[in-house]
């Protein structure tokens, strides 16, 4: 649970730092977290709350790869 209340500060370090896979797996693993907490019906509020300031960060960090990608010179 930790780690979804810390993930979104992480992410947008990560995405400070123009550290892209590292924000993906921070999202990733934040998702599967949820998603077990969830499977395993140990989710309450506080963790709906946690996982729904994460979840947004997937179009984030696909909006930041896809303009990083279209801007890199290919040789």
């Amino acid at each position: 649970m930790k780690l979804l209340a810390d993930a979104p500060e992480k992410i947008w370090q990560c995405l400070e730092d123009q550290s892209y896979l590292l924000a993906a797996q921070y999202f990733l693993l934040s998702r599967h977290i949820f998603s077990h907490l969830e499977l395993s019906g140990a989710s309450s509020d506080v963790v709906k709350k946690l996982w729904h300031s994460v979840s947004s960060f997937k179009d984030t960090i696909m909006e930041v790869c896809e303009s990083n990608s279209s801007s890199v010179m290919i040789l």
